[in-house]
């Protein structure tokens, strides 16, 4: 299993950069179908190692992309700001007016 690893190794590393976005995720995810291969492997016999090899890559970027996808569902920015509500935005603007003008409007009222 070996030398085919080798002979396919850039081009499955190419095939995984490609669908995964960038080379080190690739080499991570080739590296990640390898492995899981060499285990089948010693439980039964592969006809075709280079195609199980494409697939399992193939497999592998899959879970990689889900699992990525996942975390970024998840993902708190914090630089981002707060999308903020309607009344929110009616309270900053002209809040600070109406209150500026309250002690005001409260010595002009008449007493009970």
């Amino acid at each position: 299993m070996a030398p085919k690893f080798h002979l396919s190794k850039t081009l499955r590393i190419r095939f995984a950069a490609r669908r995964v976005g960038d080379r080190d995720s690739g080499e991570d995810v080739a590296q990640n179908a390898w492995l899981r291969m060499s285990e089948r492997q010693n439980a039964t016999p592969i006809e075709h190692p280079k195609t199980c090899l494409f697939a399992a890559t193939r497999n592998r970027v899959i879970d990689f992309t889900l699992r990525r996808q996942r975390e970024w569902s998840r993902r708190v920015d914090f630089d981002t700001p707060r999308l903020r509500s309607k009344r929110a935005d009616y309270v900053a603007n002209f809040g600070p007016r109406y209150v500026s003008k309250l002690p005001q409007t409260l010595i002009d009222c008449p007493e009970i």
